[in-house]
């Protein structure tokens, strides 16, 4: 199981602290950084289709999973992705099944839904 990190106050409670998943109904949601040495945009491009099929194959298999983007940092040389999983060893397959490292896998929690965040700009 990959260690996870957090607030000391909310890491035991899980999404309870903070109301809820990322992904509805996806059960956990984590966050995944891959270093990727040489990496910039050609490459970066190459590897959400990777997990993409990843995610196709083992839903496949019997295993829901919920992508919910990713992103380069090619100045770190990292690829992020956000992951809907049921457990943290769920995508730690994925991973491997996208030919990834998984440098660093952390549980991520909705602090300030996108919804909210849109009523406060429309009435601005």
């Amino acid at each position: 199981m990959a260690a996870l990190s957090g607030f000391p106050e909310t890491r035991e409670r899980g999404c309870e602290a903070y109301g809820r998943g990322v992904f509805k109904g996806a059960g956990r949601t984590f966050l995944v950084e891959s270093y990727v040495p040489g990496l910039d945009e050609r490459p970066a491009a190459t590897l959400s289709p990777r997990v993409r099929e990843g995610i196709r194959r083992l839903d496949e298999e019997g295993t829901t999973f919920r992508c919910g983007g990713s992103f380069a940092l090619v100045d770190e040389e990292t690829y992020t992705c956000m992951i809907g999983a049921p457990k943290d060893d769920d995508v730690i397959q994925l991973s491997e099944r996208a030919g990834l490292e998984h440098d660093h896998i952390v549980e991520a929690f909705v602090i300030d839904a996108p919804a909210t965040q849109g009523r406060r700009s429309a009435s601005r």
